[in-house]
């Protein structure tokens, strides 16, 4: 009876061992699946990310060529605005234009540089220096094959654009102040220096000098030959 008792604790032991084992068995290959999953993952994910990235630059490279601004007449007809030049060159210097003009058909700096007779490192740092402006941006993509980086340029029409309507502005407003000056004021006993409208208001339209009253600037020609006549 004590034996039989025995075989079947025995048993038991047994069939509880092999349970505990086959569920460490378990546990080893689900955590060496994982681990095969993780390495799998955390190779497909950078190539997700790059062709995530080409397919990003695909759309935005279709999307220039869509743009009907991104060709040579375009870039001609608003660059005629002499200003838009004059800023053009001030800010990348003086191979500025025929980078621009480059950029209509190619992208690439070695390419504008071969096709216009333009020093690469020029070429570059007019980029650099258009691109610090908004002016020119670029899509960067890595080659595979060498590891390097490419570097697509292209204009930002409406960036340029934009700079060119600003441009045009100012020269208005400039042109606009040449038509209605500033008003200004002089004594025409002391020939005072000029005095602005907002300085003479406050002052009542009377000389701080002599106290006498201003008269606009418009006139001092008149009073200058009314002298000029009374010494004769």
């Amino acid at each position: 009876m004590a034996g039989s008792k025995a075989q079947k604790n025995k048993t038991k032991r047994k069939t509880a061992e092999k349970k505990v084992k086959q569920k460490k068995m378990v546990v080893k290959k689900q955590k060496k699946e994982k681990n095969v999953e993780k390495k799998k993952r955390s190779i497909a994910e950078p190539k997700r990310k790059q062709e995530a990235e080409k397919k990003n630059d695909a759309e935005l490279i279709n999307e220039l060529r869509r743009d009907k601004r991104h060709n040579l007449n375009w870039l001609i007809t608003i660059l005629k605005k002499v200003e838009l030049r004059k800023k053009m060159i001030e800010i990348g210097g003086e191979e500025t234009i025929e980078v621009l003009k480059g950029l209509t058909k190619y992208s690439l700096d070695e390419e504008i540089s071969k096709k216009f007779s333009v020093k690469i490192s020029d070429v570059r740092a007019v980029l650099n220096k258009l691109n610090n402006y908004g002016i020119v941006k670029y899509i960067k993509t890595k080659d595979t094959s060498t590891s390097w980086f490419i570097y697509n340029w292209y204009i930002d029409c409406d960036n340029l654009e934009k700079l060119a309507n600003e441009i045009k502005n100012a020269d208005k407003t400039k042109e606009e102040e040449k038509i209605n000056p500033l008003e200004y004021y002089f004594c025409p006993t002391c020939m005072t220096d000029e005095i602005p409208l907002e300085e003479a208001y406050q002052m009542d339209f009377k000389c701080p000098i002599c106290s006498n009253i201003l008269q606009p600037i418009s006139e001092r020609e008149k009073f200058i030959k009314t002298l000029k006549v009374e010494e004769q």
